[in-house]
């Protein structure tokens, strides 16, 4: 394990090889002002707009804009980020159109596909968050786990695992899409909505995936140090629920929260969190779970329903990734309890 001394000394040679360091060259750690960068990818999904003669692969940390076309095939997923704290993942045989890219009015329309959006930390107040299909506005209201899927003849069906949707068309609402149901928005109209409830299974490949991504995250997360955590409150303000930062081990961003409220849609603790002080008093009493003893009773979570098998093989994969992380990790019972649980 790679010691604190020797973990600064890497993220400075990383640096270093970027070019100069300054206070404006801070992209490598840190991003704050778009949402659209790409953070994972399996396969080889493209990118296409009307700059580009031809299609080009995506890679991590390409910064999607708008009027970009991203499209996966078969085998190809890809994890992008939004707000802090709100990841929209891509699935294969997929296409989504970035329509606008500020924290303030988030828009991305899928054309093709399956998307899941996982958000621990959307503010309706800062953040505007759209997804917009062919049959309507999708705007996020809450945070929460939410799936998309549009088949090949344009039909559009939601599932809202948890949190809140406002369906409209153009400037019409249609309805509210709540928790816990699948809607049919092809077979839907104002005040007559066709729905079904989520069922405990089966859940897809795709599921899955998402719920693996979540874990990768956390495990990132608690690798993140101590210096970088401060210098993300810094460049996000309060404004914000928390600041992506970027791991060099895991070459991924990763999010890191200003308190340690906050708990991933799935259940996930991020205890590897940036503490805050507000007007009430500090929301914190040390780094990590331990502490003011600040309870995270009454959160609502969601576990898609999977095999033992796969409960097991995730709260193993989980375990043994926070634990590379750092030794402080050993504090965090509680948070791993949880994940074992399910």
């Amino acid at each position: 394990m790679l010691q604190p001394k020797a973990y600064l000394g890497l993220a400075v040679l990383l640096l270093a090889n970027a070019g100069a360091v300054n206070a404006t060259e801070t992209s490598a750690y840190f991003i704050s002002a778009k949402s659209g960068m790409v953070n994972y990818v399996e396969g080889k999904p493209t990118v296409s707009n009307l700059e580009l003669s031809d299609a080009q692969q995506v890679l991590p940390r390409h910064q999607l804009v708008e009027g970009d076309v991203l499209q996966t095939e078969a085998d190809q997923r890809v994890e992008m980020l939004l707000n802090p704290g709100t990841y929209l993942r891509v699935a294969e045989n997929s296409r989504v159109r970035v329509v606008a890219t500020g924290f303030e009015d988030m828009r991305f329309a899928l054309e093709r596909g399956t998307a899941i959006l996982e958000s621990l930390s959307l503010r309706r107040k800062v953040h505007r968050l759209h997804i917009l299909t062919p049959s309507g506005d999708l705007r996020v209201l809450k945070k929460g786990l939410y799936r998309f899927e549009v088949g090949a003849a344009g039909e559009v069906r939601v599932t809202v695992h948890t949190g809140k949707l406002r369906w409209m068309r153009g400037e019409t609402k249609v309805a509210a899409l709540k928790s816990g149901k699948v809607f049919d928005l092809n077979r839907s109209a104002k005040r007559r909505l066709r729905y079904a409830k989520v069922e405990k299974k089966p859940f897809d490949d795709i599921d899955r995936w998402s719920r693996k991504r979540a874990v990768a995250l956390i495990a990132a997360n608690s690798k993140i140090p101590s210096w970088m955590s401060r210098s993300a409150l810094s460049r996000y303000g309060l404004r914000s629920n928390g600041g992506w930062v970027f791991d060099p081990f895991s070459r991924m961003y990763t999010f890191i929260p200003f308190h340690n409220l906050l708990r991933s849609p799935y259940g996930l603790a991020y205890g590897n969190y940036c503490p805050t002080w507000r007007s009430y008093g500090p929301v914190y009493a040390s780094r990590g779970y331990g502490g003011s003893g600040l309870s995270n009773s009454g959160s609502t979570s969601y576990t898609p329903a999977t095999t033992s098998v796969h409960r097991s093989s995730a709260a193993t994969s989980t375990s043994s990734s926070v634990a590379a992380g750092s030794a402080a990790q050993q504090s965090r019972g509680a948070a791993s309890s949880s994940i074992r649980g399910r």
